[in-house]
């Protein structure tokens, strides 16, 4: 009888033990999910961000250019009168 007990009290510990290591893998499991999202989403960002500034970067190169060309219009200009 009293084996008995101890049986079914260590297949129940068991049990919970088991329950318990599920329960820790899909937590740990979900974090992953998480973590693996929020990378994504940092990545996207980071993504948009080089973009924009190479926009950016690009449209003061044209500025630039387009000054430079007005300039070298208005010196010829200038020549000519």
């Amino acid at each position: 009888m009293e084996k008995e007990k101890q049986r079914r009290y260590f297949e129940e510990v068991a049990k919970r033990d088991g329950e318990l290591k599920a329960k820790k893998a899909a937590i740990e499991e979900e974090k992953n999910k998480i973590f693996e999202k929020l990378s994504q989403e940092q990545e996207r960002r980071q993504a948009e961000k080089d973009y924009w500034e190479n926009v950016r970067n690009d449209l003061y190169i044209e500025e630039g250019d387009k000054r430079e060309r007005i300039k070298e219009i208005q010196e010829r200009e200038k020549k000519q009168r």
